[in-house]
């Protein structure tokens, strides 16, 4: 079987789950920071409490954290013997970049999940990320045997205590790289322009439906965007009458019924807009009935 985690949150609750089943895991990931580990610190305490053995392999090419080193390396002394920690030095001009988490139980069985997600915050949750949950007994034993040929190779070594504070000052310097990376890159991204291509998108709030996408973070639907958009005078659509939005609104956060609802906008060429293109709407719609000197109902229920 075959499960796409996809969403925020699936991917955490899948390790967590697995790990407290298991009693022996793999992770091999490419990066690690703090916060990324504090999201499964809990679970894999616990798993180890109960006896079970473990491996995390990790790459040091993209800027793992130090302090995410030594928390793990405070987990293994803590369980002495039950878990290997090793960071992972390949050749000049090679990328260690795998992330993988592989879980066996006692009964024999074993599951895998596997993707693009680092064992960092963002990783596990943040980032559009794209991994799959499967228990495939042939593939995960492919897995397994990929796993331990790095773990056991030559170009893996233990993280130690020593090692990490040698690997704390070539990771400050290299901050100060990814900092300058992290610059140009900001200023090679451009804001989306296809709102502006778009002249039938609505100007206004008033008097015109709105359909949404996606989730905003502190803007539970319900209980304040809806109410907030209705007290600016404008309608909302659901997905079953998509047909009759002036546009649907595509916040960042995706769930489930996102690809259906973009479907039926493209089908029936209703327009598709950012969260961002949203507020702007908000507003403008709050600058004209400043000026007009007439705040709707309702639309002091929150601030946009």
């Amino acid at each position: 079987m075959i499960n796409p985690l996809l969403y925020e949150e699936q991917l955490v609750s899948q390790i967590q789950k697995d790990l407290l089943a298991s009693n022996e895991f793999r992770v091999a990931t490419a990066m690690v920071s703090v916060a990324g580990v504090d999201q499964l610190l809990s679970s894999l305490e616990r798993c180890l409490k109960k006896g079970a053995n473990g491996k995390l392999l990790i790459g040091i090419d993209l800027p793992s954290y130090p302090m995410a080193f030594q928390k793990l390396l405070n987990v293994s002394t803590k369980y002495q013997g039950q878990m290997g920690l090793k960071y992972f030095h390949p050749l000049k001009n090679r990328i260690f970049h795998p992330k993988l988490f592989l879980f066996a139980r006692k009964n024999g069985k074993a599951s895998a999940v596997i993707g693009s997600s680092n064992l960092t915050l963002g990783g596990l949750i943040e980032n559009y990320e794209a991994n799959v949950w499967l228990d495939d007994a042939p593939a995960i034993a492919k897995l397994t045997g990929y796993f331990d040929q790095n773990f056991e190779g030559a170009y893996s070594c233990t993280v130690t205590a020593e090692w990490i504070n040698r690997y704390r000052v070539e990771w400050a310097e290299g901050q100060k790289l990814f900092a300058q990376v992290r610059k140009l890159r900001e200023k090679v991204r451009t804001k989306p322009e296809k709102d502006a291509d778009q002249s039938n998108i609505p100007k206004r709030i008033n008097s015109h439906k709105f359909a949404f996408t996606g989730g905003i973070p502190d803007w539970p639907r319900e209980r304040v965007l809806y109410p907030y958009v209705k007290g600016l005078g404008g309608e909302i659509v659901r997905a079953e009458t998509i047909a009759k939005a002036d546009c649907l609104v595509q916040a960042e956060k995706g769930n489930g019924e996102t690809t259906r609802k973009l479907r039926g906008a493209a089908r029936f060429g209703v327009p598709v807009i950012t969260e961002d293109g949203f507020w702007r709407i908000v507003s403008r719609e709050k600058a004209l009935n400043a000026k007009n000197g007439k705040p709707r109902k309702g639309a002091s229920a929150a601030t946009a």
